[in-house]
């Protein structure tokens, strides 16, 4: 419940505003309406058509004003559909998240803060009281949400100035964050709340991610141990569009893959349509080469889709470099020997128990690069070689050899000007992404 609506909100927010700002106690708030003060209408914006709208305190009947009227008038929340950028054009000065914690941590706006005017628990409850008698939970959540909001007055917003901007959403836009949004307003911040709430932006995450983007995708595919994911690194910090897949992961994509907690499936989401609003379509975009599962998230269709077509470059490393270069990789797991051990179980049925007991056997005596060396060609290779097939049978990629002798930085800057030199002229990037010329050609040609 998000104790949601948009009617009676004058009598509720003003009870909140005299509890937050005075000493009246919370049954003289409850019980006394009729001393609370008047509370003028509304002022909401719509950056739609340049108007700002204005909205009675039930939500009917709308009057439109200028920008400029509405700003010599008493300060309101701005309702806004734009989680970037407030009614100045400038950046808000803090986008605050008041859904409860466990909502936050499953996805958020990107930089959000979390300011929960309820926590996991006391939601629970009002949403429990409410079903059985929504005046009742109304009640309930509504004192719960002044006491949390007072104490927000006295703490995190004591030392914020009147130039403070801040953006408040929850669930779907309604009374938790039109609560604190309309307390600040008072205070004489120029506070937003975001339209729609969580709800508008997560919508906007799915529907971007739909989309065919014409990005000029290029993947670097090769071995496990290949050094795919340093090589990406230094294509960035070359001044190169990459996308680290692994990184907003946060795994990489094997059964040793593990790098901590994984994002939700939303938050992933989240993060990789924040990080392709900043591609240019008109310059290469490097990604490593992934299956559509990376650990326990998955990689939207159409961009998984558009991958598959991308021309592949295939880092070609010496197997015992590879071999260094994995030991180096995942040199934390030989300090966790049960823990390896667990994890390399789970290929026990693929591999059978001779192979899982000579594993066991090398990580006793701490024979790591024999281990690595094993893995890579017992399990690894194998399992590369199969996917690799696989994907050339269905969609039959010009797929490039790129030569890196070594793992060290040099070496690897090497590779990065080797494809900053030849990319252009490479039969597979010319054929994914033909210049203008080329089209006139084959036009011509036909």
């Amino acid at each position: 419940m998000d104790l949601g609506g948009r009617g009676r909100g004058g009598t509720l927010l003003a009870s909140i505003w005299l509890v937050a700002t005075t000493r009246l106690p919370l049954s003289h708030a409850f019980h006394l309406p009729s001393a609370l003060p008047r509370l003028p209408p509304r002022a909401c914006t719509s950056h739609r058509g340049g108007a700002l709208r204005l909205v009675g305190a039930e939500g009917r009947g709308m009057a439109k004003m200028s920008p400029e009227q509405w700003a010599k008038g008493k300060n309101a929340p701005v309702l806004t559909a734009d989680w970037r950028f407030g009614e100045t054009g400038q950046p808000y000065c803090e986008i605050l998240d008041v859904r409860t914690p466990a909502e936050f941590a499953e996805d958020h706006l990107p930089g959000a803060i979390n300011l929960p005017v309820l926590s996991n628990d006391q939601r629970v409850l009002v949403g429990t009281m409410y079903a059985s008698s929504p005046f009742e939970g109304r009640k309930l959540g509504a004192g719960l949400i002044m006491e949390t909001l007072s104490g927000y007055l006295k703490e995190h917003f004591a030392e914020k100035g009147k130039d403070y901007r801040p953006l408040v959403y929850c669930w779907r836009g309604g009374q938790r964050s039109g609560s604190l949004a309309h307390v600040l307003s008072e205070v004489g911040f120029r506070s937003s709340k975001l339209d729609g709430g969580y709800k508008t932006y997560r919508a906007e995450v799915q529907e971007y991610l739909k989309r065919d983007h014409k990005y000029r995708w290029c993947m670097l595919s090769g071995p496990t141990g290949s050094c795919k994911t340093r090589l990406l690194k230094r294509f960035g910090a070359a001044g190169h569009q990459v996308i680290d897949l692994e990184g907003l992961a946060n795994h990489r994509g094997s059964v040793l893959g593990g790098m901590g907690d994984q994002p939700s499936q939303k938050a992933f989401e989240g993060t990789l349509a924040w990080a392709l609003r900043d591609i240019d379509p008109t310059r290469p975009v490097w990604v490593e080469s992934e299956s559509a599962n990376i650990g326990s998230v998955q990689l939207p269709y159409k961009v998984i889709d558009a991958l598959r077509k991308a021309p592949r470059f295939e880092v070609a490393l010496p197997f015992e470099r590879r071999v260094a270069a994995t030991l180096d990789e995942y040199e934390g797991l030989t300090q966790q020997p049960e823990h390896l051990k667990a994890l390399l179980s789970k290929l026990k049925r693929f591999l059978g128990a001779k192979i899982f007991c000579e594993w066991e056997k090398l990580i006793d005596e701490g024979r790591w690069e024999e281990l690595v060396a094993d893995l890579l060609v017992q399990h690894y290779d194998p399992s590369y070689s199969r996917s690799q097939a696989a994907h050339r049978e269905k969609h039959n990629p010009l797929v490039e050899k790129l030569p890196l002798p070594d793992w060290d930085e040099k070496s690897l800057d090497e590779a990065v000007v080797f494809m900053e030199t030849h990319l252009q002229d490479s039969e597979g990037y010319r054929a994914a992404y033909p210049t203008h010329e080329a089209l006139a050609e084959a036009e011509a040609r036909l």
